[in-house]
């Protein structure tokens, strides 16, 4: 969980910084509206990024997990 707030918040940052670069006289209702829209398509892929983060950092792998 922690994993994705913290790949939310690049993602906010990022998009922010283009709407700041592309479009500087933007308003609270565009950028809003920017930030719904980024994170409602990389839901998919920002969930399945930091699931395989934290696996990562946790999880160890064991090669002989089905022989036990």
């Amino acid at each position: 969980m922690f994993v994705s707030y913290a790949i939310n918040t690049l993602q906010f940052f990022f998009a922010w910084g283009l709407l700041v670069y592309f479009y500087p006289p933007y308003s609270l209702v565009h950028m809003l509206s920017l930030l719904f829209g980024v994170v409602m398509l990389s839901l998919p892929f920002t969930f399945r990024l930091s699931r395989a983060i934290w696996l990562a950092l946790f999880v160890r792998y064991d090669p002989t997990w089905e022989k036990k």
